[in-house]
Parts: C-alpha cells; structure tokens; sequence
C-alpha cells in the first residue's frame, strides 16, 4: 500500500530519486512481453525477489497475493509447469505472471548446485533472461573460480541453444563486518555486545588482507567481470550500490531467523529495505539487458 518513498519507515540516505526512475516492472519486465526472468541465487537474490514483488505491488501489474506457484490463492490461475519442474529438482520455484505474458520466477540456494539450474533451464524454455549470483558463500579465489567455471560454461551453452537467451551475472554486495567481508566467526560477536558494520574505507588505515583494493567480494567481482567478458555473460552492478551501506544492515538480527537477543549475531550483509534502493537496481539490470548483444526490442 505504500507507493511513495517518503511513506515507508526506513530513510534513504545515500540516493535520491531521478526523473523518470521506475520499478522492476517499468524498467525490465514492460520489455519483455511473453518470457520469463529468472532470478536465482544465493539469500541476497532471496531480498532481490522479495523487492521484486513490493515493485509489482507499487506499479499496480500484480494481485495480492501475487505468486501462481506455491502458495498460490485458489483464485490464481495456477503456473501448474512451474511447480512440476521446482518439485522434480527439490527447489522451491516462486512464479508471478504481468500483462503482457511476461513471468518472474525466484528461486534461491546458498551454493551452486549446476544439476538443478541445468534442469531448471532445459525443462522452462521460456526462459529468456537468467540473474545468477552466488559468491558469499565462497571464502577462497581458488573455490570461487571452480564454481564460475561450471556455471559459466552452462549459461554458455545455454545461451546458445537457442536465439535471444540472455545471461546475466549479478556482481557481489558489499558486506561490511569488522574486517570487511564474511569470515567465520564474524557473526557471532561477544554475548550481550552489539553488532557493529562498519565503512569498508575503515579498514583502509591498516595493511591488512580487507583493505577495499584486496577485498573478497571486490576479487570476486573482478573474476567474474574476466570470466563474463569471455563467455559472453552480462554483468549487473550490485557492489557499488552497496558499498556506503553499512548503515543499512539489519545488524543483530541474523539471517532470516527473526531472533531478537542483541549479540547473538551479527549481521553486516543483508539490506534494509528501500524502495528507491532497489529501483535503481532494477534501473542497472535494466541497462545490462538493453546492452546485451542477444537482447531483441
């Protein structure tokens, strides 16, 4: 019911609103009339989802509630194929039809797992753009590499298994723990004591292995940018967008388990929820596809 940015409760301190700035629907899903976008990924894409559909909401293309898979309302028309394919793989598949035939299918896991994305993909040709992410799950160059080498050669032959296919790989966010990025232990702070995020500038006075330049999510972002500009792969900028956000993190509520006991953990990862945040997102998605070369008007 919120449809402006001043009506919601969280401020947003870092952007302001250009002219003509849409949501997810005004931005990417109005150009693409009968195909499907996936997202897919690790618990960030599970945010990028939830965005998605407050989008939907805003823009007035979807019925609440919106998801014709799983979960539907018996007055949704089912999307019977969706479901079929997600319970056959064991992932769960959130589908939402728009107007003009396009879909919007969610799904997220921690970690690769290539058979299901493989399967999801040759058994929904509607598919016609793909978002993947994964990478904060991944704590060395060495395993990080591993993982992009089997998705990128399966987007690859994807992509080319047909005309118009388009892959996508979402950049990294920045988390912003005591160090920088995710390391074990970092979500458990001192019982009683608060979750502190902090700049990732805050680490530049030290030589250590977080300084911004040798950070591990902006590694990653620079191994993926190499591996995507030689498999034909696009890239949506996440990482800057995120990067001065560290006072936007949900700090001692940990994950989604809705725990409330300050300094049970901490968490430096996930996003407060804006509206303008995330249409500018949809806005750099939005030009990602345009520039693609497989993107058809």
């Amino acid at each position: 019911k919120w449809r402006r940015d001043e009506q919601w409760p969280t401020i947003e301190p870092h952007l302001s609103r250009p002219s003509g700035l849409g949501g997810l629907w005004e931005e990417v899903l109005q150009l693409m009339p009968n195909r499907t976008l996936w997202l897919h990924g690790d618990s960030i894409m599970t945010q990028v989802c939830e965005a998605s559909l407050c989008s939907l909401f805003r823009s007035g293309v979807v019925p609440q509630p919106p998801l014709c898979t799983n979960g539907r309302n018996p007055s949704t028309q089912p999307c019977s194929r969706v479901d079929e394919v997600g319970r056959s793989v064991g992932m769960q598949i959130r589908g939402v039809r728009l107007p003009n035939g396009a879909q919007l299918l969610c799904s997220a896991v921690g970690v690769l797992e290539r058979e299901k994305i493989a399967t999801v993909l040759q058994r929904l040709p509607e598919i016609g753009v793909a978002v993947i992410n994964y990478g904060l799950h991944y704590h060395s160059n060495q395993n990080f590499e591993l993982m992009l080498d089997e998705l990128s050669a399966l987007l690859r032959r994807w992509a080319a298994s047909s005309s118009g296919r388009i892959p996508l790989w979402r950049e990294l966010s920045a988390q912003h723990f005591r160090g920088g990025s995710w390391r074990p232990g970092a979500h458990r702070p001192p019982p009683g004591t608060q979750c502190h995020c902090e700049p990732l500038e805050a680490r530049d006075a030290d030589d250590g292995p977080e300084r911004v330049a040798q950070n591990q999510n902006v590694q990653f972002n620079r191994i993926a940018a190499a591996r995507a500009a030689q498999t034909g792969i696009g890239i949506v900028p996440f990482f800057n967008l995120t990067r001065h956000r560290h006072d936007m993190h949900r700090r001692h509520f940990c994950s989604y388990s809705n725990q409330v006991k300050v300094g049970r953990c901490c968490d430096c990862t996930h996003f407060c929820y804006t509206p303008l945040f995330w249409d500018s997102f949809f806005a750099r998605m939005r030009r990602t596809l345009q520039s693609h070369p497989h993107f058809q008007a």
